[in-house]
């Protein structure tokens, strides 16, 4: 089990997704001051895409950023590789992704 926080430091939205497995949701943070809402009713979801928001940096030039909490459980049967990228198909293609390696138990 993985608690992750994700922020946005960025003045564009950003899609975070992960695949194999789905994320719970935990909180939604800090959108509300940088102008945006939360999605409606998505505490305690489980999701494999989250919406993080853009950061109005003219606001607040030093936070706080929107941020999202996620729970993530790593001890099912699935292990290898576990990609995660940005769902904007431009921010994908311009590196915004990385690879988990997940083991199994020794």
């Amino acid at each position: 089990m993985e608690r992750w926080i994700i922020q946005n430091l960025a003045q564009e939205s950003h899609d975070f997704h992960l695949h194999q497995i789905h994320f719970k949701v935990l909180s939604q943070e800090n959108f509300k001051i940088n102008g945006t809402t939360q999605a409606p009713a998505i505490d305690g979801q489980f999701l494999d895409v989250i919406d993080l928001p853009p950061w109005d940096s003219v606001k607040n030039p030093n936070g706080p950023y929107p941020q999202v909490e996620l729970l993530m459980d790593f001890r099912g049967v699935d292990i290898g590789d576990f990609g995660y990228h940005c769902h904007i198909l431009n921010h994908e293609d311009l590196g915004m992704m990385g690879i988990i390696q997940v083991k199994p138990k020794p």
